[in-house]
């Protein structure tokens, strides 16, 4: 039996208009993905500004990328909270010449992870160490395209042993040589971070040298 043309040429036309219809439901289909990569670029951008501002000991905009109630974890695992002890840290890592990079970051959603990572200060460098390196698994979490968390990684085995031993042989020397200095820079045995706090760190570490020169 012959086909009725004009459901022959019905069909035909309904198929060119879902054919037409094709492109726009792909564009839908591609707004996830392209907001997604967004997302990626962003947060990773951000932490590369964090990086270079903090390495240029721009202070200023070290804060503005932070949340009002971020906080930080550092090695050790005390916490810095809130966007004014956060700003204590920042000036007592500018006033040391504090540099960090991180390395192979990884993004997932508004979690940005640390590959690998190192640090180097003026701290470091007076009590002997130099320059010391994290495990993997630093970690920056991002709330509403601001730093809502900051936790670092431990140090390596090595650096984490040699970093003890520094700040207990200091702290057994300023004990029995200069005990209110120790009550100023460590109450607690908790370091005190401001930029005060570290210029008086240097001081001290030059009077230990010279009156106890470190064994490693």
């Amino acid at each position: 039996m012959e086909r009725d043309p004009r459901r022959r040429s019905s069909a035909i036309e309904a198929s060119r208009k879902a054919v037409r219809k094709l492109p726009a439901f792909g564009a839908l289909l591609a707004v996830p993905l392209f907001a997604a990569c967004e997302v990626t670029l962003d947060v990773e951008r951000r932490v590369q500004e964090m990086v270079e501002a903090h390495n240029a000991r721009d202070v200023e905009t070290q804060l503005a990328l932070f949340a009002e109630h971020a906080r930080i974890l550092l090695p050790d695992r005390s916490v810095i909270e809130g966007k004014e002890d956060i700003r204590q840290l920042l000036e007592w890592d500018a006033s040391l010449q504090h540099r960090y990079e991180f390395l192979d970051l990884a993004v997932s959603g508004d979690t940005v992870l640390v590959g690998s990572g190192h640090e180097e200060s003026e701290w470091f460098t007076g009590t002997g160490i130099g320059r010391v390196e994290h495990e993997p698994g630093t970690t920056i979490v991002f709330l509403d395209g601001l730093i809502a968390e900051l936790r670092f990684a431990p140090l390596v085995a090595r650096d984490l042993s040699r970093t003890r031993q520094v700040v207990g042989d200091f702290a057994r020397w300023a004990a029995e040589a200069r005990p209110d200095l120790l009550e100023t820079l460590m109450p607690g045995n908790r370091f005190v971070y401001s930029e005060d706090a570290a210029l008086t760190w240097l001081e001290a570490l030059r009077v230990w040298h010279e009156e106890r020169p470190p064994a490693y």
